[in-house]
């Protein structure tokens, strides 16, 4: 079947009729995922609703990958998407980072309340990422995200 302009899939006939596939899935396996390697993340405040740091869901789906060059929107169905090209290659062994990054670069530091910093040291802490980590991607982010860490108590969880 025919998804949209370039994109096809298989659809299986079920008692129901046929099954369709999703834009949410169409993005996840071009943009984040190639098999078992991670080449991109959903960003901004989609980020954020999934990690409950945000109650807002966005009109536009942003993601980070490595598949573009420069900032790209595109429309997959009725979705539409923002895709960006990411700071530095997304690997398996960063996306974790990258993640933590993103959420403490875009969001202002008043906004931060306590339980949004207890999520992001969950986060910190399930991912087990650390300042060496963090110090090897921070110098292709703004100056200011940086201090934010510090001035949040994130940076001191960091092992």
């Amino acid at each position: 079947e025919r998804f949209s302009r370039g994109i096809y899939y298989f659809a299986e006939e079920t008692p129901y009729g046929k099954t369709e596939i999703c834009p949410s899935q169409i993005s996840t396996l071009k943009y984040v995922r190639k098999g078992s390697n991670i080449i991109g993340f959903y960003s901004g405040l989609n980020l954020q609703n999934l990690l409950s740091i945000s109650t807002q869901v966005p009109f536009i789906t942003e993601v980070t990958t490595n598949a573009v060059t420069r900032k790209r929107r595109i429309k997959m169905g009725v979705d539409r998407f923002n895709l960006l090209p990411p700071r530095v290659k997304v690997t398996n062994r960063n996306v974790a980072t990258l993640k933590l990054l993103d959420v403490i670069e875009k969001i202002s530091l008043g906004s931060f309340e306590k339980e949004d910093i207890e999520i992001l040291t969950r986060f910190i802490q399930k991912n087990r990422i650390t300042k060496a980590k963090i110090l090897k991607i921070i110098r292709v982010y703004p100056k200011d995200t940086l201090s934010k860490l510090q001035e949040t108590g994130l940076f001191s969880v960091l092992a």
